[in-house]
């Protein structure tokens, strides 16, 4: 198994700037981000709580960043895009049980990969 060193005071100041700066939600905060410890060949995971909005209407969700792997591989090919884009097809178009998939990130500056934030 893959394991990781992230640290989550970190990556709750980068997942706070990120939904602020690229997903646009109004006074974003990340809480209790926790990290498998063994994690990264198919993905890395980060499980978050993240609170948004004014007033009444700030509310708060259970959130999951998948980061694509780095270094070595479970799967042989690049396939975490296309887990993305399947995802997110199901359960935007189909009755299939599947946790909704919010944002999609190509851009490297915010984890060293692309990254996706789903329910």
């Amino acid at each position: 198994m893959g394991i990781l060193a992230r640290d989550p005071a970190a990556t709750a100041a980068t997942l706070t700037r990120w939904l602020a700066d690229v997903a646009g939600v109004a006074e974003p905060a990340v809480t209790g981000v926790s990290i498998p410890g063994s994690t990264g060949w198919s993905n890395e995971t980060v499980l978050f709580d993240a609170s948004w909005g004014d007033g009444d209407e700030r509310g708060t969700r259970c959130l999951v960043a998948r980061i694509a792997p780095s270094g070595h591989q479970v799967f042989p090919d690049e396939t975490f895009l296309r887990q993305h884009a399947v995802m997110h097809a199901l359960a935007e178009r189909t009755d299939v049980p599947m946790a909704r998939v919010h944002w999609l990130d190509r851009d490297p500056a915010w984890f060293g990969r692309p990254f996706w934030i789903m329910d």
